[in-house]
């Protein structure tokens, strides 16, 4: 390559990095200011990303306008949420299996599994020891789902493993929303009843029939994610259309489960 030629590619590689800079920087702008993006703008965001997609940019800008075309596909289409089996399964636990999903198995009215009646000093004992080893804190949270400390743990737990490994295709994400979504339905303010309470009258499994949609439900009503958790949902998958519990999108089941768990 010619000293001309090296002194274009140089400008070229230039003015594409300033042209990402500034639409990553707007794209993080539009989601801190919760604003909704006009048409006419995802538009030029497309084109201008495709544009630099055909230039010889180094192999590192690559996943940088890949990360940013799939977060503007996503506001158009919605976020296709990996499968919640898939995700359970990356981390060891069966969601078909009743020993690791008890709640997700159980029919109220059959005698209650062991390991939803009560929360005890085998369950404090058992966090401690699993401190320092995410997954299987995961594992025991999962297992003692509904029980409002288990949905917390869950996220502690996975919230270390993001802060180790926080890629795109990372299944901790996606699991991470399930667990909220599943909670702002059981969650009941001023006070939640207790998980075992919870268990025997109203079933898991009938959370498991319901579509999860991130673009209904959004990040901001969902109590369990805190503003770190919002904020890399939102960069990683875009911004949703509205913000609402999973009880607000389920109407009749949710007063079904409130029937159930709060007899007059």
């Amino acid at each position: 390559m010619t000293m001309p030629c090296k002194l274009i590619y140089a400008k070229s590689l230039q003015a594409a990095h300033a042209v990402i800079v500034a639409l990553r920087e707007s794209w993080q702008q539009l989601i801190q200011y919760k604003a909704t993006p006009t048409p006419e703008l995802l538009q030029r965001y497309q084109q201008l990303i495709q544009q630099l997609q055909q230039l010889p940019l180094p192999a590192d800008i690559k996943p940088v306008l890949k990360q940013l075309q799939q977060q503007l596909q996503n506001h158009h289409t919605g976020v296709k949420l990996m499968p919640l089996q898939q995700a359970l399964a990356h981390f060891g636990i069966q969601l078909n299996h009743q020993t690791d999903s008890p709640w997700f198995h159980y029919d109220p009215g059959q005698p209650l599994p062991v390991v939803l009646q009560g929360l005890g000093k085998a369950w404090r004992q058992q966090l401690k020891k699993y401190k320092d080893h995410p997954t299987k804190r995961l594992q025991l949270a999962w297992q003692n789902l509904p029980y409002s400390a288990a949905f917390h743990e869950a996220c502690l737990a996975l919230r270390a493993i993001l802060r180790e490994k926080n890629t795109s295709d990372s299944p901790a994400l996606p699991l991470l929303y399930y667990i909220a979504a599943f909670h702002s339905f059981i969650r009941i303010e001023p006070e939640t009843p207790r998980g075992d309470l919870i268990a025997a009258a109203f079933s898991g499994k009938s959370l498991l029939q319901q579509p999860i949609c991130y673009q209904q439900l959004g990040t901001q009503a969902l109590a369990l994610l805190n503003q770190t958790d919002q904020q890399r949902i939102q960069k990683q998958w875009g911004l949703p259309a509205q913000h609402q519990r999973l009880a607000d999108l389920l109407p009749d089941l949710h007063q079904q489960y409130l029937t159930a768990v709060q007899p007059s």
